[in-house]
């Protein structure tokens, strides 16, 4: 059907792997997308469309092959010794699970897949302790600031530096006040 279609002893090994399906919620649907991530591999951001439409695959199948293709281009990012939890996790976040799996289980013996795999069993799945209602009891204003800041208590629980309710609750603190700073001082500038 097409030269970049391919199934060797790591696919095989990878689509057996039960750490690897047991991540995968999706049942059936999730399965199966793992699968053509693995046997297309090797297809390029480029040529997925064309290998998508020709295998006629559903849209969860071809958004997880097109992801595999652009997670294969990010592989330094998540290696680098130098990436947090946090930034791993922001940017496979964006990677559909099947894809990351299917990742994981070609790079399981290198530092991306090993982190792609802890991604998938555990970081994925930390949120903060605080809801964005707590926040704005907090004072950040309602809108994109509540979901900045849920943001960065995520980043600060994967990352460590909130391993307590009272950690996130002073870096919760301290990004209202800063908020409410900025506030006033735009305030002052309007003012004639």
């Amino acid at each position: 059907i097409d030269t970049l279609l391919g199934w060797d002893e790591a696919s095989a090994r990878a689509f057996a792997a039960e750490d690897l399906r047991s991540q995968l919620t999706g049942g059936d649907r999730d399965i199966a997308a793992f699968g053509f991530c693995l046997l297309l591999r090797q297809v390029t951001t480029e040529h997925a469309a064309s290998v998508v439409r020709d295998l006629r695959l559903t849209r969860a199948e071809a958004a997880a092959v097109r992801d595999m293709a652009a997670l294969r281009g990010s592989a330094h990012l998540i290696e680098r010794a130098s990436a947090k939890p946090s930034g791993i996790a922001l940017l496979l976040d964006r990677y559909a699970p099947p894809a990351v799996a299917a990742f994981a289980g070609l790079h399981r013996d290198e530092i991306a897949g090993q982190r792609a795999l802890r991604y998938l069993a555990k970081w994925r799945r930390v949120k903060p302790r605080l809801s964005g209602a707590d926040l704005q009891r907090m004072g950040v204003p309602p809108g994109p600031y509540v979901a900045r800041g849920l943001h960065l208590l995520r980043a600060a629980r994967l990352d460590g530096d909130a391993p307590e309710l009272a950690e996130e609750r002073k870096i919760a603190g301290t990004f209202a006040a800063s908020l409410q700073q900025a506030a006033t001082a735009a305030e002052r500038q309007e003012a004639p």
